[in-house]
């Protein structure tokens, strides 16, 4: 995207997350002092005035791995932001000292010739008049001691350093080239400004469901770290991507577990966080293992986004690995469990093989061009009268219930008010039927439909 990049480089367990959340003013990236949690980069736009923004980039801890082809990943990847930054805060701790990694991930950085601040991080117990020419010796002269613990020099580093330095090199950009949110310094303080130019698409799934390999296949590189084992998603990663003009984010989250199979609190953290990303997003894509059958899980998962009222879709993975006989058999259940739940598109594909991907964009941008409608009161008056004509309401204590007419609460979430007399005695059955009814007439496919009831004060009326 851009080559703009300040990045946060060092071994792992360093704070280099910590710091990451610090410099933001903002919780976006899980920190623990659990050793090798971050696997993917997340990255944030900062902003020092309009036209002078920068990328800050929280990478992996470069570490051994046992498993080489997640090690050879996870090298590529730190070694992507490393090439394309402009500055490298290098990330050592002040209670562990100088270790033999830290000596050669020194020597790495001096092979691609970039400033180099060294961040010596956990360091409110440090004695800096009798310890800190030991740092020198790593060969880099621009030295900073910091506590994100405790909120020690991160300022001072960031306002007074990092943003001087870019400046004086000419290496800002305009905002308005940055696809997201962004953070906005100020007086002191950094301010997260939402921008409301793009879309924003949650990928959700179970565990191993091939969500990060979608992804990647969408932007066409290798943005995320994709693994056959499952788990290796562990915090929610936002991705930028620019098609056919249009802006999206996608958001790639932790494969999504029942809560008697958590294995620790970090885990919890973790999938507590995807839940939370479909709050923030615009629409869903839920991925679906066509080599596994649907599970509760799978329910509970779109349960949830239709209890946030979110639009969404449903994307079968894995769909080449089936024979001919297992698709249709697949289609069936789908179809069963599709009709418990609302009316919704779903796309079989290939997230390995680049399969039907994009066709998504088509029904994203219907949905958009569907909640830009005007739907007036009149309009929903009349479907209202064309649906009880057809079924009348129920009765209660033993007079009929009259539906009047309906408006329009809000579109996003997309919610309609019908006004009526002894609307309280409306049963499940019929309230749904009203629910698939307007869904119907008003063509909100993927887009879940709240219905609201409210009395009339003269029962005259």
């Amino acid at each position: 995207m851009f080559e703009n990049y300040v990045s946060l480089i060092g071994r792992t367990n360093v704070g280099k997350s910590s710091l990451f959340n610090m410099f933001l003013n903002d919780n976006i990236s899980i920190s623990t002092s659990c050793k090798n949690f971050t696997v993917d980069s997340k990255v944030a736009c900062l902003c020092n005035s309009d036209e002078n923004c920068f990328l800050l980039s929280d990478n992996a801890g470069i570490r051994e791995f046992n498993d080489v082809d997640l090690f050879n990943k996870i090298k590529k990847n730190i070694f992507y932001y490393i090439k394309n930054s402009k500055l490298i805060l290098f990330v050592i701790s002040a209670i562990d000292g100088i270790t033999f990694l830290d000596i050669e991930i020194a020597k790495i950085l001096r092979t691609f010739n970039k400033k180099v601040f060294l961040i010596v991080n956990k360091s409110e117990n440090f004695n800096f008049y009798t310890s800190n020419l030991d740092f020198y010796s790593l060969g880099f002269k621009d030295i900073f001691f910091t506590s994100s613990s405790n909120n020690i020099g991160i300022k001072d580093l960031l306002h007074n350093f990092i943003v001087p330095f870019l400046k004086k090199n000419n290496f800002f950009f305009s905002y308005k080239k940055c696809i997201g949110n962004f953070y906005f310094l100020k007086d002191l303080k950094v301010l997260k400004n939402f921008n409301k130019s793009f879309t924003t698409i949650s990928v959700l799934g179970k565990q191993n469901v091939g969500k990060s390999t979608f992804i990647n296949a969408i932007v066409n590189k290798n943005r995320l770290i994709s693994n056959n084992y499952s788990g290796t998603t562990t915090d929610s990663i936002e991705v930028p991507f620019l098609y056919k003009k249009n802006k999206y984010i996608f958001i790639d989250t932790a494969g999504i577990k029942r809560c008697k199979d958590f294995s620790s609190k970090i885990e919890f953290l973790s999938i507590r966080k995807s839940v939370a990303s479909i709050k923030n997003s615009d629409v869903i894509l839920l991925i679906i293992d066509a080599t596994k059958d649907i599970s509760k899980l799978d329910f509970y998962i779109v349960n949830k986004i239709i209890l946030f009222e979110k639009c969404f879709f449903i994307l079968v993975n894995k769909w080449d690995l089936l024979s001919e006989n297992k698709k249709i058999s697949f289609k069936k259940k789908l179809k069963f469990f599709l009709d418990k739940i609302i009316y919704v598109d779903y796309f079989f594909i290939s997230a390995k093989n680049k399969c039907n991907l994009f066709s998504i964009f088509t029904s994203i941008h219907n949905i958009k061009r569907l909640l830009k409608k005007n739907y007036s009161s009149s309009i929903l008056t009349k479907i209202l009268k064309k649906v009880i004509n057809r079924y009348k309401p129920p009765l209660f204590n033993k007079k009929r219930i009259t539906l009047k007419y309906a408006n329009l609460i809000s579109k996003r979430p997309f919610r309609i008010l019908i006004h009526g007399n002894r609307v309280e005695g409306i049963i499940s059955s019929y309230k749904k039927y009203l629910i698939n009814s307007f869904s119907k007439y008003l063509y909100l496919k993927n887009i879940p439909l709240k219905i609201f009831f409210k009395k009339n004060n003269n029962p005259y009326i």
